[in-house]
């Protein structure tokens, strides 16, 4: 803890195949518990810990159970790149409140673990709402995720997910999607939110077989389903590939007419039930 409080102009954070490291930060008692930083935090010491930290890059620490205690993430809004790699024994990223208002690097991903299982969902709503300069987003090889946003009570609301006039699009500057090997996922986004990805280059989704619609259902009673019958979704997407989908169907539900920008690239492999002719 003490050490942790001196690293106010850290920068860049890498860890590599350390074998026994169950928690980058502890109490200092020489079993890594959390539970003396989670106190700290009630008495304000915790949040002002590596306020410099833009790098976090993390691989292969097979034992690893946490990363950053809840009570320093609101220390971390610097954030620009979290890559996490073969953790098998962390199961939460990110808690249901943090800012990651820099963040525009994510990669999570399983490469030699033979598994590796999260909570359900990767962000809650306001997390979400604060990635709004996340541009690369790579998700690998990941169990039990069922949804990228969520409520962040284990499950997806889409009335909890819409931004609303008041609040901003979630991922507005997101320009590479890529979600590959994640066997229980079951949504992205919304249909109500697809209009914010702007800048949506590459859209890359292999071996999910849950998912039936890229953008699923909105419930939200201010959103026509013909709203989007006059505006191209996805203007600037330039390269668009699905693999081994079994089940998708479409890119939203029938009830949402959309058009979608065709991309220079569209590579559709192994998706029988996929209208092709949509994109």
């Amino acid at each position: 803890m003490s050490v942790v409080q001196s690293l106010q102009r850290l920068e860049q954070l890498d860890i590599e195949e350390i074998e026994g490291l169950k928690h980058l930060i502890g109490s200092g008692r020489g079993h890594g518990s959390n539970t003396n930083m989670e106190l700290s935090a009630a008495k304000g010491n915790s949040r002002s810990l590596m306020p410099n930290l833009k790098r976090v890059r993390i691989f292969n620490c097979i034992k690893l159970e946490s990363w950053f205690p809840i009570c320093c993430m609101e220390g971390l809004a610097q954030l620009q790149t979290v890559h996490i790699v073969d953790l098998p024994k962390l199961q939460t990223i990110f808690p249901v409140e943090c800012n990651l208002q820099n963040l525009k690097s994510l990669l999570i991903c399983k490469f030699v673990t033979k598994k590796w299982r999260l909570g359900e969902v990767l962000f809650s709503t306001s997390v979400a709402q604060s990635l709004q300069q996340l541009k690369f987003l790579v998700i690998k090889g990941i169990d039990g995720l069922k949804h990228i946003i969520g409520n962040g009570r284990g499950d997806c609301s889409n009335t909890s997910i819409l931004p609303t006039r008041n609040s901003p699009f979630l991922m507005p500057n997101l320009n590479i999607l890529e979600i590959n090997d994640c066997n229980e996922l079951e949504s992205f986004l919304p249909i109500c939110c697809v209009e914010g990805l702007t800048q949506l280059q590459l859209l890359e989704i292999v071996d999910v077989p849950k998912l039936r619609h890229v953008f699923g259902e909105c419930d939200h009673t201010d959103h026509s389903s013909l709203q989007y019958g006059n505006q191209i979704l996805l203007p600037r997407l330039e390269s668009m590939i699905f693999k081994r989908l079994e089940n998708l169907i479409d890119m939203c539900p029938k009830n949402y007419p959309a058009r979608w920008h065709s991309p220079d690239e569209k590579i559709v492999e192994d998706c029988p039930n996929f209208a092709t002719t949509s994109v």
